[in-house]
């Protein structure tokens, strides 16, 4: 079993069902392009991304269950003098919106506030909760995701996004539905899919990860499981 990572707003799309695939990229050096080669599960002529410096391969295939890495803490209640009552460790998900503990004691002794999250890359395994199936592995640029999988990515529009505002509005106009919906529709989703995925990119890699720079990407396509027996 492998872990994934997850920002918690598509963590919360994970456990809306609303989010079914994911995807990564493929790094390659400054100047260098490539081509994907065989598919997935094929021992023969395993799927992998060439490039001239060698081969890249999916850190995922179908068949693997990968365990979801997601803003969390473990905290305890507290005795009426501000003393760990045992036995009531939980894991809180900042995924789930909990109400904010107005004390925590930090591990050497002081105080705080307000409760501080830990990041989701240092969260163990046994705090899962969230378990996916990968079903499909491919390959493809960025600019080729179409408007299902930027839905199946976990983008939504709000019922008032789902409203026409032509900038050549006619006045007086009340055709129903509107004539340029389906012109609108794809740009909205499209700009909210590269308002997120330009905010994983980090600025040294910037022109060449980011969507204009329409990189390489491994698509992850999943579904969600129930936990294994045996969490390995």
């Amino acid at each position: 079993m492998k872990p994934i990572l997850f920002n918690t707003p598509m963590v919360q799309a994970v456990r809306s069902n609303l989010k079914t695939e994911t995807r990564r990229l493929i790094v390659l050096p400054e100047g260098m392009s490539g081509h994907p080669v065989g598919e997935a599960n094929n021992p023969n002529n395993p799927l992998g991304f060439m490039y001239p410096g060698g081969i890249k391969r999916p850190r995922y295939l179908p068949g693997d269950i990968l365990y979801v890495r997601e803003t969390w803490q473990y905290a305890y209640e507290l005795d009426e003098n501000e003393q760990i009552i045992e036995g009531t460790g939980r894991y809180l998900y900042a995924a789930d919106n909990p109400e904010p503990c107005d004390m925590w004691i930090m591990e050497d002794g002081t105080y705080r506030d307000v409760m501080p999250w830990r990041p989701s890359i240092h969260m163990p395994k046994e705090a899962a909760r969230e378990f996916l199936l990968v079903t499909e592995t491919t390959v493809e640029r960025l600019h080729d995701i179409t408007i299902e999988g930027i839905r199946n990515e976990g983008i939504q529009l709000s019922p008032r996004e789902e409203i026409c505002r032509c900038t050549w509005e006619t006045p007086g106009c009340r055709q129903e539905p509107c004539g340029n919906r389906d012109a609108y529709l794809p740009s909205m989703y499209i700009s909210k899919f590269v308002t997120l995925w330009d905010s994983t990119i980090k600025d040294d890699r910037y022109l060449l990860d980011s969507w204009q720079g329409n990189p390489w990407v491994w698509v992850y396509k999943f579904e969600r499981c129930e936990k294994p027996k045996k969490v390995i």
